[in-house]
């Protein structure tokens, strides 16, 4: 594979576009590790952060360090739910 192949396949992996087995089965490696070293050699960036999701996950963790019952709505993201 040429560089740009490898990199786009990172990119598409690291932005949640290709499930981690698929990314190591089209990069044809069959150690993880590998597939980990490979983000920061080719530089790929991390997706940018979702203020929704963070302040969920906030939330959620204050809930359970204060020894509260966590909702359903924030045991899951959203994305993970189905929109109508």
């Amino acid at each position: 594979m040429k560089d740009d192949q490898i990199a786009d396949v990172l990119e598409r992996y690291r932005h949640g576009g290709m499930h981690r087995d698929e990314a190591m089965e089209a990069l044809n490696i069959d150690y993880l590790g590998v597939l980990y070293e490979l983000v920061p050699v080719y530089q790929i960036p991390e997706p940018a952060p979702d203020p929704l999701e963070e302040a969920r996950q906030a939330e959620m963790l204050r809930l359970l360090l204060s020894g509260e019952d966590v909702p359903p709505e924030l045991r899951q993201p959203a994305s993970w739910r189905i929109r109508h």
